[in-house]
């Protein structure tokens, strides 16, 4: 995956804005304060890329163990800020940092070993990392608001019907989602089958040979059909539960991504990931085998299920049986 942030532009920007504008409406140290704010993020990017990575250098741990000291050099420049939100966020953020240092430090010769090593971790470091892009936001903002519809029609037969927690579905039955976003969002759906196998449902480019372009950004006040208007999921023969995870940001979720891209890379070189899926459906909180697509002939027809006041990287489980 390639670097989503760069310190650059930022930093350009905010020297700009500083011979801009009257000294007294800029304090220096303010400026300051910014900029460590988005050096903490960009570290942590970079951090999180090499985590995932196949491969680690031992000289690339020892740049990233530097910047992260240099971090927090600069951090402790800023004690005038350390009873606020946003310090005690990067000070979290730095503790999550160096432990995934010490994890790659080891040398350990796969993710899987890699992340085994972390436990709980990244889960802690997903929040941190979120958290800090949220606050960074110069405007206050609302939490976000979604419409969602799970449906299923028996066998691809008759009228859709709403799936609850209550709701039980059978082999070869037929289900899609339907979410439209108040306010253009980050969106990640997974769903963990019957069999434990993780698959992502959005964002998916393609799925069995159909074009889909289901992309992040999901654009606000627009439906969207996962996975297509024309075409729903199909069960397979595997009983069990089947469990959907839903989570949304207002920027791109870089743990969730580099941690499924690093479970779909096991998968097409034939490598363990039983570990990989079970630590990322623990970081949630929450291609082996995925659904099938198939025709259908008619749209959403259930009211949607609201989801209001809905907080970045907060995730929303439903479940249905599969018998």
């Amino acid at each position: 995956m390639t670097k989503k942030n760069s310190i650059i532009p930022i930093i350009t920007l905010l020297i700009c804005l500083t011979l801009a504008m009257p000294a007294r409406a800029v304090g220096l140290s303010t400026i300051a304060w910014v900029v460590v704010q988005e050096i903490a993020i960009d570290t942590a990017i970079d951090v999180v890329q090499n985590l995932f990575k196949e491969t680690v250098k031992p000289e690339e741990v020892a740049k990233l163990r530097q910047r992260v000291s240099q971090l927090e050099t600069q951090l402790s420049q800023h004690q005038n800020h350390s009873s606020s939100k946003e310090f005690k966020q990067i000070k979290q953020l730095l503790t999550g940092l160096n432990q995934v240092i010490n994890v790659m430090g080891k040398r350990l010769d796969s993710v899987e070993k890699r992340v085994s090593q972390l436990e709980n971790q990244l889960a802690l470091l997903r929040e941190s990392l979120l958290s800090i892009q949220t606050t960074a936001i110069a405007e206050p903002v609302n939490n976000l608001g979604f419409k969602i519809n799970f449906l299923y029609r028996s066998k691809g037969q008759g009228d859709f019907l709403p799936i609850t927690q209550d709701t039980v579905l059978y082999s070869l039955d037929h289900y899609k989602i339907v979410i439209e976003a108040m306010e253009t969002s980050y969106i990640y759906l997974f769903q963990e089958d019957s069999a434990g196998q993780i698959v992502r449902l959005f964002p998916m480019k393609s799925f069995a040979g159909v074009t889909l372009n289901n992309e992040n950004p999901m654009q606000a006040k627009q439906k969207y059909y996962l996975p297509a208007k024309t075409k729903s999921f199909k069960l397979d023969r595997t009983l069990g539960t089947e469990t959907f995870y839903f989570t949304a940001t207002r920027q791109p979720d870089l743990v969730l991504e580099n941690f499924y891209e690093a479970i779909v890379r096991a998968r097409k070189n034939n490598q363990p990931n039983l570990v990989l899926q079970a630590e990322f459906t623990q970081t949630l909180k929450i291609e082996p085998k995925a659904p099938l697509l198939d025709e259908i002939a008619d749209d959403d027809v259930s009211p949607p299920m609201q989801m209001e006041n809905f907080c970045t990287g907060c995730v929303n489980i439903m479940s249905f049986e599969h018998q």
